[in-house]
């Protein structure tokens, strides 16, 4: 049978948001992970960056754009030690007060690979 996992894992990140003006907003984040295995810890970490307009109340574009290194396979399984860029383009919709609604277009490029993944994603988020 598989040997049990270890399920503990340290979480870092920075984030930091700036409002440009009423309707635009900057936001840059960095994250850091490690992550105890049977045998030793493994390190994982992601930086992405990205603009906001708000159109509306209720509605905002955006674009992000993120880099991710794992080099251990821990969140990225069988990823080569490949780093793992994306271009992110996004469409909020606030259904009420605490509740988000984003479409999201994502071309996933890994480096060791030639051909570029598109990726469509539907996100609902409770918002506190």
């Amino acid at each position: 049978g598989d040997a049990k996992q270890s399920e503990l894992r340290i979480f870092n990140d920075i984030n930091a948001t700036v409002s440009i003006s009423r309707k635009w907003m900057f936001q840059s984040c960095a994250y850091l992970g490690h992550q105890k295995s049977v045998i030793d810890w493994k390190t994982w970490w992601q930086f992405n960056t990205g603009m906001k307009v708000q159109l509306n109340e209720n509605h905002s574009v955006g674009l992000r754009g993120e880099v991710f290194r794992d080099t251990k396979s821990v969140v990225l399984v069988n990823n080569n030690n490949a780093l793992v860029s994306a271009f992110t383009a996004y469409f909020d919709y606030k259904v009420s007060q605490h509740l988000w609604l984003r479409s999201e277009i994502k071309r996933l490029k890994i480096d060791n690979l030639e051909k570029s993944k598109w990726l469509a994603m539907l996100n609902l988020s409770l918002v506190f």
